[in-house]
């Protein structure tokens, strides 16, 4: 009584759970279909510049890069398919709606720093992957195949942990408690194991030591994108319980 109805309604705690949801949704929703739509292009590009390859008889140089790119781009085409599925088929049929949404401004912003449109300022500001002439000690093939394999078992993890959501993957929102998968053994498997791609992919493109304090820099927005993640979620006790169980948020026995 005395209280207008609208006013109401949008004081409700569920009505606003919805709406954030729904705002993650909007953003979220299209900026999967243009990766997956990008991601089909560049797997398909290099799927047929791997057959050629092997046609041709290639070096084995050749061959293994074109299997490298392969392979990246697949990954991440199912990471982008599955993160899609996530966010669209959210319902309560499925077990799979949000229990809450962040609803911090900090939050929000680490998370859509990562993304773009916004990630297009942390590329000005941290400009890691810019330089001149790359460090000739770090150009050796060796030295590349092999930074190139623990890119791809760094991504494979990224992905299984992207596997490990199910149908309840969506970024900002609680859908359920994950002990699965790599969840099993570090808190945040899916973030250490990204950048540390990050590392591996742009380590032979090093010219400049600040390009190292520019990547580091990336490292530590998600390194904030972690805690604000835990601070909402922590409102769970099953998340409170499974972070007594799984001590360690991102290398097992270290940190």
């Amino acid at each position: 009584k005395g209280k207008h109805p609208v006013s109401y309604c949008f004081k409700n705690k569920r009505v606003q759970i919805v709406l954030r949801d729904l705002l993650v949704k909007c953003f979220f929703v299209p900026l999967m279909v243009v990766f997956v739509f990008e991601e089909s292009g560049n797997f398909f590009q290099y799927f047929e510049t791997l057959r050629n390859q092997i046609q041709l008889h290639a070096s084995s140089l050749k061959t293994f890069n074109a299997f490298y790119f392969c392979a990246y781009h697949g990954f991440f085409l199912m990471d982008v398919s599955l993160g899609l599925i996530g966010y669209v088929s959210a319902s309560r049929w499925l077990n799979n709606k949000s229990k809450s949404v962040e609803n911090t401004w900090s939050g929000w912003l680490v998370t859509l720093m990562c993304y773009p449109p916004f990630y297009q300022i942390l590329d000005l500001y941290l400009p890691y992957r810019s330089g001149g002439i790359p460090y000739s000690f770090l150009q050796a093939p060796w030295l590349d195949i092999t930074l190139k394999i623990i890119t791809l078992v760094t991504i494979a993890i990224y992905v299984w942990a992207t596997m490990a959501f199910g149908l309840r993957f969506s970024n900002l929102t609680h859908r359920g408690i994950l002990t699965q998968g790599p969840y099993a053994y570090v808190r945040h498997p899916a973030y250490i194991a990204k950048n540390i791609s990050w590392w591996t992919e742009n380590l032979p493109n090093i010219s400049n030591p600040l390009q190292l304090l520019f990547l580091m820099g990336i490292n530590f927005i998600y390194y904030l994108r972690a805690l604000t993640e835990e601070r909402h979620l922590k409102q769970d006790p099953d998340y409170q319980r499974y972070c007594q169980k799984v001590r360690y948020k991102f290398i097992p026995r270290i940190c």
